[in-house]
């Protein structure tokens, strides 16, 4: 493989471990919901939760790489020793025990489990999807190979295809929507994904990835985190966008009883039917 052809691989590679890295399983839930309630607004909306999420994120990795610090101090060095810890410290224990991962593992449970096997406990459950993570998560470098060769790759197909089929066959007329502050709760939609948190952090892990691969000068370090990370910004878009828009085509009515959960789920079913639910089970897994 020749260098451009290299290059070109560990962009793609390193960008769909990012993709993976923003795009939690806890994120499904928020566009769709965003979509059924802005209507014919849908594009207002999904604008500003990408800038709420995804623009914000990338703004902290920018800011990052700009200081030249790329470790979780990177940001909040500045604030002096102790306050830098005590934000750290809540910064990690919101993407871990206390927010991010209970939701990303009661998301999964709740939309690729129970409508399959209802019977499954949900400790069960629990103990087999943190044990299957920590396996694949256990060499810090070898899971950006892992999630942006085999994992993402596959999440991102199952989600176009789910995209096309409600483009090309919508549930529904996109119509206008009342008593909904678009603008507001797309900024909080977006703010609720954790992303700028998680960048904090797992930037340590994409430069260790980078490092990895060769790129170990800063200016080669920075030029592929750089590169990945606009490839990663543009499937996300591609992405969010079009799952916004799948809720969008509920918006004229029949979903309205629905929860940021189950609205994905029944919009799976609606275009697909009962193998839907597999395909979203298949989907919800793979980003967890």
């Amino acid at each position: 493989m020749n260098e451009k052809k290299k290059g070109m691989s560990d962009i793609a590679v390193i960008g769909m471990a990012l993709f993976a890295t923003f795009f939690g399983a806890g994120n499904l839930i928020f566009p769709p919901y965003l979509g059924i309630n802005a209507g014919s607004e849908w594009f207002k909306g999904f604008f500003c939760f990408f800038i709420a999420d995804v623009g914000v994120a990338l703004a902290a990795i920018f800011a990052m790489i700009k200081t030249g610090d790329i470790s979780i101090n990177g940001l909040t060095g500045r604030l002096g020793k102790l306050p830098s810890f005590i934000m750290n410290s809540l910064i990690v224990l919101c993407i871990g025990p206390f927010l991010a991962i209970p939701r990303t593992a009661a998301t999964t449970y709740e939309m690729g489990v129970m409508p399959i096997f209802p019977f499954i406990n949900s400790w069960v459950f629990g103990a087999i999807f943190f044990g299957l993570v920590l396996l694949f998560t256990v060499r810090p470098s070898g899971v950006i190979d892992i999630i942006g060769k085999f994992f993402t790759p596959a999440l991102v197909a199952c989600l176009l295809a789910l995209i096309v089929i409600g483009y090309m066959h919508p549930i529904g007329n996109v119509v206008t929507t009342t008593n909904f502050d678009t603008l507001k709760e797309g900024i909080l939609a977006g703010y609720q994904t954790m992303d700028v948190l998680v960048s904090i952090v797992f930037i340590i892990t994409i430069v260790s990835a980078a490092h990895s691969k060769g790129y170990t000068e800063t200016k080669s370090t920075i030029k592929i985190i750089t590169q990945s990370s606009f490839f990663a910004a543009i499937a996300l878009f591609i992405v969010y966008g079009g799952l916004c828009f799948l809720g969008a085509t509920t918006s004229a009515g029949g979903f309205e009883n629905y929860n940021q959960s189950t609205l994905l789920v029944a919009i799976t079913q609606a275009l697909i039917g009962n193998y839907g639910i597999l395909i979203l089970s298949i989907i919800v897994f793979l980003p967890a």
